[in-house]
């Protein structure tokens, strides 16, 4: 959980893939030069390249719940749920509005995921990936509708691109490396 600063900080990026949801107060969201409203509820969706910072209402400091994973954890499951991820940031909207039909799908895989990481019962990392696998899935089929077939099969190449070669990193790690 995190409550971001009521001034606008220097954005970041990270090599982590990143789902925030707005739990209580305003603020706003800004992705490069795009910028979001945030009220509770709202969800927002960060690939591992986008710039990105959020910041909190003067009045009605937010606090957000981030859910921050390695996209090998996908990849290894099935790496169609990384293509919601895939996107161009100046053609996507990064935001999810709180009580939409979207976000009322996945907002309880998100506090699922929390409680599991935050209790840690016995099988709690398998509870937590299962519970982000049923989400990208989620986000999947949502955003896949909204592609068009080339943007899709695009889409699609560059995640079998990108499987090919960490399968032969995995396959030849321990094999000298040369130019």
């Amino acid at each position: 959980e995190w409550t971001p600063a009521t001034y606008r900080q220097p954005p970041h990026v990270h090599s982590s893939l990143e789902i925030g949801l707005c739990l209580t107060g305003k603020g706003y969201f800004y992705f490069g030069n795009k910028q979001y409203a945030a009220k509770p509820g709202d969800l927002f969706l960060v690939n591992n390249e986008e710039r990105h910072i959020a910041q909190s209402a003067p009045d009605d400091p937010s606090r957000y719940l981030f859910i921050n994973f390695d996209p090998a954890l996908l990849l290894a499951e099935e790496p169609g749920l990384l293509l919601p991820f895939s996107y161009r940031s100046t053609h996507f909207c990064n935001h999810i509005m709180g009580g939409s039909p979207l976000a009322t799908q996945l907002t309880p895989w998100v506090l699922a995921i929390a409680e599991e990481l935050r209790e840690k019962s016995p099988g709690y990392l398998v509870m937590a990936k299962s519970a982000l696998i049923q989400l990208c899935g989620r986000l999947l089929r949502h955003y896949t509708g909204l592609l068009t077939d080339d943007e899709r099969h695009h889409m699609v190449h560059s995640v079998r691109q990108a499987q090919s070669l960490a399968a032969l990193v995995e396959h030849r790690y321990n094999e000298p490396v040369s130019l």
